[in-house]
């Protein structure tokens, strides 16, 4: 015999379920009056702002929290800036009639916002290098070549292509004692070449070659620049939609 307890949570647990069916329902639906541009309108410049808030601040938690937890919740808001980036997409796709149009519009709108969520990041990295690296005059010892292979499938799960990532992961011999390593997606030294290596004391940041600190990443105007794009690029999206669909009904 059931719990009546347990009777009860199933009841809200159902009701919450067809509350969101509901509001889904409606957020995909055409007709749409004003209550609901003003909804798309805040939406089209809040979820941009959180992602890159988000990420700005798992990257501050990743180099400048209190120890390891900080630094693994830091990595988990970076990736889920990322993740809310691109999927926010989504919630513009409303309509049949034109479903392509709204995809690549918005599929590019949401490929750049996680371009700028990814230059914060790096901004971030480059400037506690800047601030708190040391350097130190390294050898490359060996370097080694690291492919990896994305399979990307379909909704149907069929194989549609892949794709490949190369790393070149420089070994080092450094006076200091560390760095170890550095990864770059190029290869920037052979082995027994000098160089010199500019790298983060407490570990958090991964250390890089001294002559690309400073110049790795963007610029902060050129980043907020990037985020008024993706907005202005939703906010216009909302605006035509809404427009056409008030005059079509």
């Amino acid at each position: 015999m059931r719990k009546q307890g347990q009777g009860l949570v199933d009841r809200a647990v159902d009701a919450v379920v067809e509350t969101g069916s509901a509001l889904l329902d409606r957020l995909m639906t055409h007709e749409r009056g004003w209550t609901w541009a003003v909804v798309d309108a805040f939406m089209a410049v809040a979820i941009p702002v959180s992602v890159v808030g988000v990420t700005y601040a798992g990257a501050l938690l990743n180099a400048h929290g209190p120890g390891w937890p900080s630094a693994a919740l830091g990595v988990v808001l970076v990736i889920a800036g990322f993740f809310g980036g691109f999927f926010s997409f989504v919630l513009y796709l409303r309509s049949e009639r034109w479903f392509i149009a709204q995809f690549l519009v918005m599929g590019l709108s949401s490929l750049l916002l996680c371009g700028v969520a990814g230059a914060v990041s790096g901004r971030v990295d480059d400037e506690v290098l800047q601030t708190r690296g040391r350097h130190t005059r390294c050898t490359v010892v060996e370097v080694d070549e690291q492919r990896h292979t994305t399979t990307h499938y379909d909704s149907a799960g069929n194989v549609t292509h892949t794709s490949t990532r190369t790393d070149y992961v420089h070994h080092l011999n450094c006076a200091a004692g560390r760095p170890d390593k550095f990864v770059m997606g190029v290869r920037w030294a052979n082995p027994g070449s000098r160089v010199d290596v500019t790298y983060d004391p407490r570990g958090r940041i991964g250390a890089v070659p001294t002559e690309l600190v400073g110049s790795e990443g963007e610029s902060w105007p050129l980043i907020w620049a990037g985020l008024g794009v993706v907005i202005t690029v939703r906010l216009g999206y909302v605006a035509v939609f809404f427009v056409k669909e008030r005059r079509s009904a």
